[in-house]
């Protein structure tokens, strides 16, 4: 049986895939801010790897899990919190900074 980290890759390889991923506003907002795009985003997103899956915790707000990916863009570390649902949610996408005081979502 698989384990937790290659299923939700698994999940987030067919979101990208079927073009079924959604921003919210705040990972929008870190997207300008890096001046990248939501295909730049779905680039790395689709690229990532079980070992830059570093964690999942429970959302304050819904209790579903939401997964936490530090995956490398050029010389950047990133911070990527998604929830995988009939979408993929991406909540975060930004620089990281070591500090996991990110929302819980």
């Amino acid at each position: 049986m698989a384990n937790w980290k290659t299923k939700a890759l698994a999940a987030l390889r067919k979101h990208v895939d079927e073009e079924s991923v959604q921003f919210t506003e705040k990972a929008k907002n870190e997207l300008a801010a890096l001046d990248l795009y939501a295909d730049d985003a779905l680039e790395v997103l689709g690229s990532m790897t079980t070992n830059e899956l570093t964690e999942r915790v429970r959302s304050t707000s819904t209790g579903e899990w939401l997964y936490v990916f530090k995956p490398h863009l050029d010389e950047m570390r990133l911070y990527v919190k998604l929830a995988l649902r009939a979408f993929c949610d991406v909540i975060s996408f930004h620089p990281d900074t070591g500090e996991d005081a990110d929302d819980q979502g």
